[in-house]
């Protein structure tokens, strides 16, 4: 085999292994909801089938030890052929296996995407034989192997990092994750044709195989993500209503509002209490700051929250770092809060949060307030940290308020408790304060009866729903004193409990330190750092 034409086939084929292993490192994500177990598991069954892959060459190199060079390169082309189409049937593949969610092994409590690992060794395995193969044919065993071998692995090194850098970055902005797949099949099918000299039987086949891909496609990936979300119930009638891919991630939103950043909950187009009272956390600022003016948002998502925030008359400006900058493209095509991308009180910065707080030491604020993702999220720990807390706590004003969501996780309580003094649990959102804690309802109540968004008053005292969960808020300053479970249910016009439910009739309440000290230890909870792992590698 011609040397230069090696260095470029191994560069191709690196290429598209790498842009491969990108786009089923996706679908895992999504998969598991983010979690950090996802991509070392994949990985390490995409280096298992290389490693398969390059042994099976063996046999390939011995049985072509004799043929002609032809022949050898009619022998890579069919491997091209087969590693690419098996690439590229992987992704719908799992996404249906993953979908099937109730039977056989499935029903164990391990996730279903677990028995899937094996196809992406066999897809990997493919491409594993190309490269030992190439190097083989290539080659001679003369004084120059090693220089020449060295030269093809670099040309592969540079072809695998122009598939991170193009594939990760470029397509994967613009372009769904269906057609990148797609796309990286007609990379493959032509580099097959050319191996086999365009003959007419090689040109036939390739167009039947990327004519048969574009066809197949639409309806392989029919409601892609919402088989892979996590206890989505999908079927006719259950589209996702926004679906964004780009490089930064994938966001859903269902028919609901409610927002799914790689398939994990993250929030909820709404800003309207009585729909949803658990809003109650962003519009208790006024009750834990005297006067909020200069409020940092870390995570914009949907922009509920941030929306929030900028309408409370106490707010004059309003810093959100959101690390996805997709949101944005959220927030603009749902009128709800599509006015905060023109609010001049806003500034949205796309940034990560702990590292835009790291180059800004000496902005301070009256309040943070972070509707932090799942804490058993990958890198969650990085906003949850001791480390973290202390640097943030570092940018608030005196008197100043922290608020962040433990999403229910004792060590979260625990790290708060071990690093500050002054903390308190609103529903399930840690508060912290820069002095002593406040949680004054009688300033709190003339800022929601007269709270508007948008021109429009968010209760409507006459109403007896607006009235009765205008009552509950306020009456969580009392909630230390009482048992969980001492709130009553919002009915409907039946009668019926419209909110809330048992676990949430627990929740909702402010609770004191004492209160969360116990709970604590009653949960043998340690705190998070920056180095000690834990709920990331769990899917128990």
């Amino acid at each position: 085999m011609n040397f230069r034409a090696a260095s470029l086939l191994v560069a191709l084929t690196g290429f598209i292994a790498l842009s491969l292993e990108l786009v089923w490192t996706r679908l895992y994500y999504f998969l598991s909801a983010t979690r950090a177990y996802a991509f070392a598991t994949m990985l390490a069954a995409y280096l298992l089938g290389l490693a398969i892959g390059s042994l099976w060459s063996i046999r390939v190199q011995r049985r072509c030890e004799n043929s002609t060079p032809a022949e050898q390169s009619a022998s890579v082309a069919r491997l091209v052929l087969w590693a690419n189409i098996a690439g590229w049937a992987l992704t719908p593949l799992v996404s249906w296996m993953a979908a099937t969610r109730t039977w056989g092994p499935f029903q164990n409590g391990i996730p279903p995407y677990v028995f899937t690992y094996p196809l992406v060794a066999l897809a990997a395995g493919w491409l594993g034989t190309l490269l030992p193969l190439i190097c083989h044919f290539a080659v001679p065993p003369d004084a120059k192997v090693g220089s020449r071998l060295s030269k093809l692995y670099l040309a592969n090194i540079v072809g695998a990092g122009a598939g991170s850098l193009l594939t990760g970055f470029v397509l994967m902005e613009y372009i769904p994750i269906r057609w990148i797949s797609w796309l990286l099949l007609f990379l493959g099918t032509a580099i097959y044709v050319v191996l086999s000299s365009c003959t007419r039987k090689a040109l036939l086949r390739g167009v039947a195989v990327v004519g048969i891909g574009a066809a197949a496609t639409p309806p392989l990936y029919w409601q892609f993500w919402e088989r892979l979300q996590n206890e989505y119930t999908w079927g006719k009638g259950r589209d996702f209503t926004q679906i964004i891919e780009s490089r930064s991630g994938v966001i859903t939103i269902d028919q609901e509002g409610h927002i799914y950043g790689g398939g994990a909950y993250d929030g909820v187009v709404d800003v309207s209490p009585v729909n949803t009272p658990w809003l109650v956390r962003a519009y208790a600022l006024s009750a834990m700051c005297a006067n909020p003016e200069e409020v940092l948002v870390v995570g914009l998502s949907g922009g509920s929250w941030a929306q929030i925030t900028a309408n409370n008359p106490a707010v004059k400006k309003v810093t959100c770092i959101e690390i996805n900058h997709s949101y944005k493209e959220v927030i603009a095509s749902h009128p709800i809060v599509s006015s905060l991308l023109q609010n001049p009180k806003v500034e949205i910065i796309i940034d990560d949060g702990r590292r835009w707080l790291e180059r800004n030491p000496d902005r301070k604020f009256d309040a943070i307030l972070m509707n932090t993702t799942h804490h058993w999220r990958e890198f969650a720990g990085n906003l949850l940290s001791k480390e973290y807390l202390t640097m943030a706590a570092a940018h608030l004003n005196p008197g100043g308020v922290f608020q962040y969501n433990a999403t229910d996780s004792l060590r979260v309580h625990q790290t708060a408790l071990e690093v500050f003094d002054h903390v308190n649990l609103l529903v399930n959102n840690v508060v912290i304060w820069n002095g002593p804690p406040v949680f004054d309802e009688k300033r709190w109540r003339p800022v929601l009866e007269n709270y508007t968004i948008d021109g429009k008053k968010v209760f409507d005292l006459a109403n007896p729903r607006h009235r009765r969960v205008f009552d509950l808020f306020l009456a969580l300053a009392d909630t230390p004193s009482k048992e969980p479970g001492d709130l009553l249910s919002i009915n409907d016009s039946e009668g019926k409990p419209l909110w809330p439910s048992e676990k949430e009739r627990q929740q909702f309440r402010l609770q004191t330190r004492v209160q969360m000290q116990h709970a604590c230890r009653e949960g043998g909870a340690s705190a998070i750092t920056d180095d000690n792992l834990g709920h990331e590698y769990r899917w128990w």
